[in-house]
């Protein structure tokens, strides 16, 4: 049998022609895409996580994603070990074939942890070498590198450091705690408690002060609190010292001032036939004593003294304006009348009138008996109009009977000793009285003697009249 010959119509022919020119034109082809990024660098330690790739194959005209072949990978990453490591993707189709690198880089960028121990109720003692507390150094790759750890203590302060493999180092410091727990010793000397005569000066036993690091603290010692010897009772004396790092220790001592005992009597120091040159000298050295006295002023030129007596506290009393013995005693009214001119020039000085009152030669004197019994007249007199008059039981001789200070000092303590109550004539006229005043006051402050100003109602020591 004959076979039949099958033809395609042209237009079936040029219409596969098409087709195939159409395939050809298409560029087949296999792409290959990673997913994130193309390189990655992790810390040591670090897990990876594969993104992965994607393969594609198709046309650039059409079928772009005909098929998505497998993906294989090549190679591993070790996050334990430090590196770089490549990643290999690749894909197969057709005999089409596709593969694309990624890098992952391990690395180890974290320096080491330097761990310090510390005590904090640890110091160190000045001066001496600091002991170590101790420290560790770990590393997140390398691991214990304490023994590695460089040391080195330089002004107070210590310094470590350490590197691992990888050279990523590793600094602290440590700043010495210096201190001084330790406070000085504080000795008093003598007794903790002490009585004290009233009156006598208080005198410091001493102390001592001594630290373990400074030495000798004595000159740092401050002491608080004051000793009136005059005011009886206890007085708590506060030591208190403290060394160069602040430890501070203190002391206390207590210290009884007696009460006053009763005075082996009194004395009445009174200058007559002032003020003069010499007053000032005198105040300046009762002053310094704290001792009154009373001044029997006359009118010698010097009267603007009287009032700075008044104002310390002296007793001012009138003795006379002129001391012209023949004329203040030619009667009654010529007395009076020089006795209320000095009065008015005290008043000027002062604000005030006196009511104490020394005839001019006391009153037993007998150079006013050219006028008979004027001085038993005026004594009755002046204490008719209110006066007190005073005489003297202890005289310094300073009248005449002598000009030697040593002299005076001995008449007034003789006579001192001789009287419960004594008031003593002396002149502050005298340059040489004025010499022996310091002496006296001591004796008699040392004698326990008490040192009053007279007053209208002090012991008047009235002489027997004469006249």
């Amino acid at each position: 049998m004959k076979k039949r010959k099958f033809f395609l119509p042209a237009a079936a022919l040029l219409l596969l022609a098409a087709a195939a020119s159409l395939l050809l034109l298409n560029r087949w082809q296999l792409r290959l895409e990673l997913r994130g990024e193309e390189e990655y660098t992790l810390e040591w330690g670090s897990e990876f996580r594969d993104p992965g790739a994607q393969a594609v194959f198709g046309g650039r005209l059409f079928f772009p994603d005909f098929a998505e072949p497998e993906v294989t990978v090549r190679g591993e990453v070790d996050p334990f070990v430090t590196g770089d490591y490549i990643l290999t993707y690749s894909a197969d189709y057709l005999g089409f074939h596709a593969e694309k690198p990624r890098l992952v880089r391990i690395a180890d960028t974290l320096p080491p942890v330097i761990t310090l121990t510390e005590d904090p109720w640890r110091f160190t003692l000045p001066g001496t070498a600091y002991a170590e507390e101790g420290y560790s150094a770990l590393d997140n790759a390398d691991g214990d590198l304490t023994d590695q750890v460089v040391r080195r203590e330089t002004d107070g302060v210590v310094y470590y450091s350490v590197s691992d493999r990888s050279g990523n180092t590793a600094r602290v410091e440590r700043v010495i705690r210096y201190n001084d727990p330790v406070p000085p010793v504080l000795t008093l000397l003598g007794e903790t408690r002490l009585s004290l005569p009233y009156g006598t000066a208080y005198e410091e036993p001493g102390y001592r002060a001594w630290d373990n690091l400074d030495g000798n603290l004595n000159d740092r010692v401050t002491v608080t609190g004051e000793v009136d010897p005059t005011c009886p009772g206890d007085y708590t004396l506060y030591y208190a010292v403290e060394d160069s790092w602040h430890n501070g220790i203190c002391a206390w001592r207590t210290v009884t001032v007696e009460p006053k005992p009763e005075p082996r009597g009194y004395v009445y120091l009174t200058f007559d036939d002032g003020p003069g040159k010499h007053t000032q000298r005198l105040l300046d050295i009762l002053d310094r004593y704290g001792v009154k006295v009373t001044f029997f002023v006359v009118n010698y030129g010097y009267t603007d003294l009287i009032g700075k007596e008044a104002a310390a506290g002296h007793s001012i009393g009138v003795h006379s304006a002129s001391h012209d013995y023949r004329k203040i005693y030619a009667s009654e009214e010529a007395y009076f009348a020089d006795l209320d001119k000095m009065n008015g020039i005290i008043y000027d000085q002062t604000g005030f009138y006196s009511d104490i009152i020394r005839f001019p030669g006391g009153s037993s004197n007998t150079i006013s008996r050219f006028n008979p019994g004027i001085m038993t007249r005026l004594a009755k007199a002046v204490e008719d109009r209110g006066y007190a008059y005073f005489d003297w039981n202890v005289s310094g001789g300073d009248a005449g009977t002598t000009t030697d200070p040593d002299e005076v000092y001995r008449y007034v303590i003789e006579g001192i000793q001789a009287h419960e109550n004594s008031v003593v004539l002396l002149h502050d006229s005298k340059s040489y009285t004025v010499d022996t005043v310091e002496r006296i006051l001591i004796w008699c402050l040392e004698n326990n003697y008490a040192l009053l100003p007279l007053d209208h109602d002090s012991p008047t020591a009235h002489h027997r009249i004469g006249n």
